[in-house]
This record gives C-alpha cells, sequence and structure tokens, in this order.
C-alpha cells in the first residue's frame, strides 16, 4: 500500500468485492483486467505498517520538498524516505508474492 484508498486486490475480502463488480461487468458482455501498480515513492511509513516505503531509486528532494504530500488515514503528509529494492528482495517477491495470493504454482 501506498496511498491512502488505493484500490488493491491485496486481501480476500478485496477479491470477493472486485468479484461482484466482475460479474456485473461480465453481465453486460464487457470485459475486465487487474492493473499492477506500485506507489513507489509517494507512500508513508503509516500505510505500510512502519516499513520504509520502497522505490526503483532513492532521490532526497522527493520526500523533503513541502509541497509533495501523499494521502493517508491522518490526511496529507509528506511521504516518508523511501529505500530502493535489493535484487534479492525483486527476484524474491516475484516468485512468492503471487503465490501467497492464490496464484497458480
Amino acid at each position: 500500500m501506498g496511498r491512502y484508498c488505493t484500490p488493491g486486490l491485496f486481501t480476500h475480502e478485496q477479491v470477493e468485492a472486485w468479484n461482484g463488480v466482475l460479474k456485473r461487468v461480465h453481465a453486460k458482455g464487457g470485459l475486465m483486467l487487474a492493473q499492477l501498480r506500485h506507489t513507489g515513492r509517494a507512500s508513508h511509513i503509516s500505510m505500510r505498517e512502519g516499513a520504509e516505503p520502497m522505490s526503483a531509486s532513492v532521490n532526497p528532494s522527493y520526500w523533503q520538498l513541502e509541497t509533495q504530500l501523499v494521502s493517508t488515514q491522518a490526511g496529507w503528509v509528506q511521504p516518508s524516505p523511501q529505500r530502493p529494492l535489493t535484487v534479492r528482495e525483486i527476484k524474491q517477491s516475484s516468485m512468492t508474492m503471487p503465490r501467497r495470493r492464490g496464484a497458480p504454482k
């Protein structure tokens, strides 16, 4: 989670909620797909259970700008400092996250 109220498919409850939308779209002959999205540096530790936000690169000027704000449950705040993912973390998340979320093995 990077921003408050970002739509997602992180929990069973979210999947079930989107399932209802999907069924209504299919009933009208429409198609849907999930778009993967990463909020990267536009995040705050309060939205990540205290974990540092991660990004492709680190740019201190981004989180130091007073005008750069992100949405949280507490309102608009400055983003938290981010850190880049390590190669090991990238490999690990690409292998384990789909399985954790119920994708076929």
